[in-house]
């Protein structure tokens, strides 16, 4: 049993998180509840600075940060197929909305050519994929949707990546 000094009440020690900096019972001093109001309070207050400091350390750590979200996907495939399936609209919304902004950046003065080169980067991927076993999907260099620049649906702005890569690219201009 251990009192903890912001409620004052004692409670046992599974109602304390460890830390190994406290020499005496290698555990925190505040219960977990009052630790997480404090959190909760903190992270209210400094919003922005909470969120652009995960940022840089996000971008400081990308190798992990890949490694922790490919993990998550692996061992949660049932978790995260349950819930596209229970919120379908979402995502129907959202495919709809890139549907709509390939078209949008598809320039009408590209030539039966360019749309053929188009194919071609498609059935690339759809080769690839086949050959190798790994999903292989279509690019855009520059994104049709980035919050910064937007690119054209144009054979100059494709390439032919894994799928996981192009994932974990989302909506950046990686060159």
């Amino acid at each position: 049993m251990k009192k903890c000094p912001k409620c004052k009440e004692t409670k046992d020690l599974t109602c304390f998180s460890k830390d190994s900096r406290n020499k005496t019972d290698g555990l925190q001093y505040k219960c977990k509840r009052c630790e997480r109001v404090y959190n909760n309070d903190y992270k209210e207050k400094n919003r922005e600075k909470c969120l652009e400091y995960n940022k840089k350390w996000r971008e400081n750590n990308r190798t992990k940060t890949k490694e922790y979200n490919d993990q998550y996907k692996r061992r949660n495939r049932d978790k995260i197929k349950e819930y596209r399936k229970n919120n379908k609209a979402k995502y129907n919304a959202y495919h709809a909305k890139r549907r709509a902004a390939k078209i949008q950046q598809t320039p009408s003065w590209l030539t039966k050519e360019h749309l053929d080169q188009i194919l071609e980067f498609y059935k690339k991927a759809q080769r690839l994929s086949e050959e190798t076993g790994i999903k292989h999907s279509v690019d855009h260099i520059i994104p049709l949707q980035g919050k910064t620049v937007r690119g054209l649906h144009v054979p100059w702005n494709l390439q032919v990546i894994t799928l996981t890569e192009n994932i974990s690219k989302s909506n950046k201009v990686i060159l």
